[in-house]
């Protein structure tokens, strides 16, 4: 609770009259957004709260913050619905994400991502970024991350032509808006090493998107991994960037921890369908969701 004062502007004492002032800003809004209004998850005080401890518990950027989500899910849908994590076991044995169990001394997760490692063409983009999702989604649960925040690292060893070519504009901007305030967890900072030339192409296309904090917390350590290991300890970090973590791959506690979650995922997958517009709504019909139907 000391941290939550500190970091998010937490005071335990007026927590009640904030959310009852939310809740009444959360209708005002149902009014105008497809589907928030009759979702189960805007009637649960612990995830109105992760949106207040999101924005500092200030109510107006906490509302602002709930409409950025739904408007991500109005225009990304696809890249966060491909599926349970029970239906992402070929995303899993790849280790293409590493979230140890232990946090940093500032108490915050640590998770790492090996964008170098991903096969684009057995794992589709879909399916990759829902897995990220998935992890982000089953951390943003957690009071303390709520709190303390993330610490993320990109491996980028191996990033070639293959994966630029897969990254399109609009993965691009739901990236943007994923780290940008349209999800209610603290990045507090993005570590990107072994980043070769060609991922400065792919830096220059987000770059001018993201806001000024983000672009603030971004941590480029190009092959030195000295220098990654000063800001992030080697306990936190796999074998292939000098660290001290087994590869777990599909079976790593978080992976079990979604996995005991699987009916949750496809829930909140359902509801997040319901919040399409009319005109997005034959993502829903016929097809998987994260599949889009052929033109």
């Amino acid at each position: 609770m000391e941290c939550a004062k500190q970091l998010v502007l937490e005071v335990p004492d007026e927590r009640e009259e904030k959310l009852v002032e939310f809740r009444k800003r959360i209708v005002s809004l149902g009014e105008e957004l497809e589907g928030l209004a009759a979702s189960s998850l805007m009637q649960e005080e612990a995830f109105l709260v992760r949106f207040l401890r999101g924005s500092n518990w200030d109510v107006e950027i906490a509302t602002n913050l709930v409409a950025s989500s739904h408007q991500m899910i109005q225009d990304y849908y696809p890249y966060m619905s491909a599926g349970p994590p029970s239906k992402l076991e070929h995303v899993w044995r790849r280790e293409l994400i590493l979230c140890p169990e232990l946090r940093d001394e500032e108490g915050r997760r640590v998770v790492v991502l090996r964008l170098g490692l991903w096969p684009p063409q057995e794992v589709s983009l879909y399916d990759f970024f829902t897995s990220i999702f998935t992890l982000f989604e089953l951390v943003v649960q957690e009071e303390r991350s709520q709190v303390a925040g993330v610490v993320m690292v990109l491996d980028c060893k191996g990033f070639g032509l293959s994966h630029l070519r897969n990254f399109n504009m609009s993965m691009v901007m739901c990236i943007n808006h994923f780290l940008c305030g349209a999800f209610p967890l603290w990045f507090r900072k993005i570590h990107i090493v072994n980043n070769p030339m060609l991922f400065s192409v792919f830096g220059k296309l987000v770059g001018p998107l993201l806001s000024g904090r983000v672009k603030e917390n971004i941590v480029y350590h190009n092959s030195d991994l000295e220098s990654l290991h000063k800001e992030v300890h080697p306990h936190f970090l796999p074998n292939s960037l000098g660290g001290t973590q087994q590869d777990q791959g599909a079976g790593s506690p978080w992976v079990a921890a979604a996995r005991a979650r699987d009916s949750d995922y496809t829930e909140k997958i359902r509801q997040a369908g319901q919040m399409l517009r009319g005109a997005s709504k034959g993502l829903m019909e016929g097809h998987r969701p994260g599949e889009i139907p052929a033109s």
